[in-house]
């Protein structure tokens, strides 16, 4: 996999250069050199594509020219490129004249690796759209089946690469008009992981993860012109969005045989899978804003934007397997969102101490889909159902709304003490959910205060409560079915989840918060930095579910600069996340739980804490003549999460814990030549271990039923040495 700026030959530089405009040369800086780079690592080359063991060449250029100011044209260029030759490498190029207009053109290339090592498939052309098995496969129930799994398995790397070329125009029409116009261009290629599924309910489903490919185009534009004066300013703006997916749909043949499938479902009968891949789509918007001063020095600042969602890529067949006695309701969805954005902002000076700023913003996104009933052929392993009946379904085109008012007044005291007290009001609606609206009133208020010396400290609380509506707990079930097939249906066949259990983000919650900060400077070019937090929310109508979460995190920087050449700095950070959450184990499977059907002695709950410890340290030195330059720094960072059950009455086994492991060295020596010519060394390291159940020691036949791709928790140590020449040309 290669970005287009790998093929970026010194002859193309030449090119470009020689077609910018014929003015004098200002000083330019041209870079290059080599790196090394040992072993090969996926995760060493996450985001710059350094990931095969070798050496690379890397250069720069930053060049340009601009006339004085005072210069009736006025006219500039400036063209930039960084890391050229690597996956990750950026371009940039600028003409304008000031006051008159500005070009930009712009390239980034962003490769991603997620995995160590490569996957492994049994599929041929693994990564593409349609994906095949090899003529000697050996169909069965179960992975543990599979006699010809381990004879041709395929390596297949999950990635993604992706690029960004962005053009840019500003113009300035007259002295209070300016036009503004952009269009970005971004593609993404590359593999990534999803499920595909045979069968549907109880013992019959049968999947394997696969890799499928990505290749995405995405245009987006926009043009904004705008008017402004001393006091006022006006602007309008069109933004448009259009997704392109050359993949629309994923084939792949069906490895497993099963004998609870219908005829014409299993691997003998050579069944295709077929699933949509992301569908083509597309997103316009206008906006219109505004400000306006008054002679007083209130300002009042407004914005309202509409927008518009729409999707009609073609339905594919109810199944690949089996022929539908009832066609598809609709060609395609149809998909079709409106969005409003509105907000309205006044701020003022009540008194001379005393100011006070508000703010309404609305957001309302409304789906005009229309509803279809789909009666669904269960994971191509049951025949079509009739239209009264579970197996048909409505769609849900989701629409919601939220209003805000938010009141924020500072009063300023004595001293340089300030008093912010603030009131923010959430209203929020929502279709086909549990919570029909939820409300939820926050106040606040902080003290900043100055330290002795040159420095500050500031202290802020908070609290919050969230309500809602009555909470149904078969929502999801009654607007999702055939109303037809509803009105069959009594007592606790239409309930499917149980009604104590509460979705924590629409439950009712109780939330306080406590921030600390703390900066200041001591004498001898000593710092010190520190900020803190403690957030507590609690769900106090949650019988079963979330019970209480706590999230807190404290910084610590210490800053040395004995001399302006000199700089040491070190940090520490601590964070830490818990959950709770209490369950109950039932007698039978029925729909709706009444209380005679939980097992009041088998109860349990589960603790779960996050926690992540981050240090590191960094030294910068400058020599008296500016010749020597040192960059040094290194990070360690420990992540861990642990699970605790407990129940009075039933037996269990804790969760392993999830540990990871990064640390980084990275340091930069460079040394200045008479003339501005240097040489620059930099070295970096980095070590990376992790342990994660859900990863190490899976197999791709670990499970009976799925067909895995047999990744592992990364594990790598790698190293980096680069050596760079920078030349100043006249």
């Amino acid at each position: 996999m290669k970005s287009p700026a790998t093929y970026f030959s010194p002859r193309s530089l030449v090119m470009v250069l020689a077609v910018l405009p014929a003015y004098s040369w200002s000083q330019s800086v041209v870079e290059f050199g080599t790196l090394l780079v040992q072993p090969d690592s996926f995760r060493f080359g996450e985001y710059s594509g350094l990931n095969e063991s070798g050496s690379y060449f890397s250069g720069s250029i930053d060049t340009g020219v601009q006339v004085p100011y005072t210069d009736r044209s006025g006219q500039y260029w400036h063209f930039t490129a960084n890391r050229l030759g690597l996956d990750n490498s950026s371009m940039d190029f600028t003409k304008g004249a000031f006051g008159k207009y500005r070009l930009s053109i712009s390239y980034q290339g962003m490769p991603h690796y997620r995995f160590d090592n490569p996957v492994l498939s049994p599929f041929s052309n693994a990564g593409s759209a349609v994906q095949n098995l090899p003529e000697n496969w050996a169909p069965a129930s179960a992975t543990a089946g599979f006699s010809t799994l381990f004879e041709n398995p395929r390596p297949v790397s999950i990635y993604t690469d992706r690029s960004h070329l962005q053009t840019r125009l500003e113009m300035r029409i007259s002295e209070v008009w300016t036009l503004e116009g952009s269009h970005q261009r971004q593609r993404k290629n590359g593999t990534d992981t999803l499920g595909a599924i045979f069968g549907s309910t109880g013992g019959n489903p049968r999947g394997a993860i696969l890799a499928v490919p990505v290749d995405y185009v995405t245009d987006n534009f926009v043009i904004t012109t705008a008017w402004q004066s001393d006091t006022r300013s006006l602007q309008f703006s069109y933004r448009g969005s259009l997704f392109q997916n050359e993949n629309a749909d994923l084939r792949w043949r069906n490895p497993f045989d099963n004998g609870q499938w219908l005829n014409g479902s299993g691997y003998s009968d050579g069944a295709f899978g077929q699933m949509a891949l992301s569908p083509d789509n597309q997103f316009h918007n206008v906006s219109l804003s505004g400000l306006y001063g008054f002679s007083d020095g209130s300002r009042l600042s407004g914005t309202v934007a509409m927008g518009r969602m729409q999707q009609d890529e073609v339905f594919l067949p109810y199944s690949s397997v089996f022929s539908a006695a009832s066609p598809l309701p609709a060609l395609s969805l149809q998909g079709d969102v409106r969005t409003l954005n509105a907000s309205l902002n006044y701020a003022t000076r009540l008194a001379s101490r005393l100011s006070l700023r508000a703010r309404y913003t609305a957001d309302v996104r409304d789906n005009d889909t229309r509803r279809h009933l789909y009666q669904r052929i269960p994971g191509d392993s049951a025949a079509q159902a009739a239209l009264v009946s579970s197996n048909t379904r409505l769609n849900r085109p989701y629409s919601h709304g939220k209003q805000q008012i938010a009141l924020d007044s500072v009063l300023r005291l004595s001293g340089a003490r300030q008093l912010q007290l603030s009131y923010q009001y959430d209203l929020k609606h929502r279709d086909f959910v549990a919570v029909d609206s939820v409300n939820e009133q926050s106040l606040g208020l902080k003290f900043r205060f100055p330290l002795p010396g040159a420095g500050s400290a500031s202290v802020e609380l908070q609290e919050a409560a969230r309500r809602g509506s009555a909470y149904k707990s078969n929502e999801g079930f009654l607007n999702g079915h055939n109303p037809d097939f509803i009105a069959t249906l009594s007592g606790n066949e239409l309930f499917e989840n149980d009604p104590l259990l509460r979705r924590f983000h629409l439950a009712d919650r109780n939330r306080s918060r406590t921030s600390v900060m703390l900066n200041t400077i001591f004498p001898a070019g000593l710092s010190l930095n520190i900020n803190g937090n403690l957030t507590r929310d609690e769900f106090p109508g949650s019988l079963i579910g979330l019970q209480s979460s706590d999230a807190w995190h404290l910084d610590v920087n210490l800053g040395y600069s004995p001399a302006d050449r000199l700089n040491l700095n070190v940090y520490r950070g601590w964070q830490a996340y818990r959950n709770d959450q209490a369950g109950y184990e039932r007698s039978n499977r029925t729909p709706f739980y009444p209380a005679s059907e939980r097992l009041q002695n088998n109860n349990w709950y589960m603790s779960s804490l996050d926690k992540v410890h981050s240090s590191g340290a960094s030294i910068n030195w400058t020599s008296m003549n500016d010749r020597w330059e040192i960059r040094s720094d290194v990070s360690i960072s420990d992540a861990g999460t642990q699970s605790r059950p407990a129940s009075p009455g039933l037996d269990f086994t804790a969760l392993p814990d999830f540990k990871t492991r990064f640390a980084t060295f990275n340091t930069a020596i460079k040394y200045t030549f008479t003339g501005g010519n240097g040489v620059t060394v930099r070295y970096r390291y980095d070590d990376y271990h992790s342990s994660d159940f859900a990863l190490d020691n899976v197999a791709v036949d670990s499970l009976n039923n799925i067909l895995l791709l047999g990744n592992a928790s990364p594990v790598y140590s790698g190293s980096m040495l680069e050596l760079r020449f920078t030349t100043m040309l006249p």
